[in-house]
């Protein structure tokens, strides 16, 4: 009788196992697409609430405030007029 029992308690633990398995790819999968989700999600509001705007407007000053800053040094700049 301890054979059948032994039998059932391993079937169980193999069933327990393979459940256990597909749950978790189940659910690694569902991270996986909610991720992909919200990483587009993000894409659409960086974009749509103009910060690539705000972005290219702080460079141009970047580069206007580098341009002065090399007129006053003399340092000949590409942009800058030919003397």
């Amino acid at each position: 009788m301890t054979g059948g029992l032994d039998s059932y308690v391993a079937q169980l633990l193999l069933y327990l196992l393979g459940a256990g398995v597909v749950g978790l790819v189940g659910a690694v999968w569902k991270l996986y697409h909610d991720f992909s989700a919200y990483k587009l999600e993000v894409a659409r509001e960086f974009v749509r609430d103009g910060a690539l705007d705000e972005i290219k407007d702080e460079l141009k000053s970047m580069r206007d405030v580098i341009y002065r800053m090399a007129m006053k040094l003399e340092v000949p700049v590409f942009t800058e007029p030919l003397r």
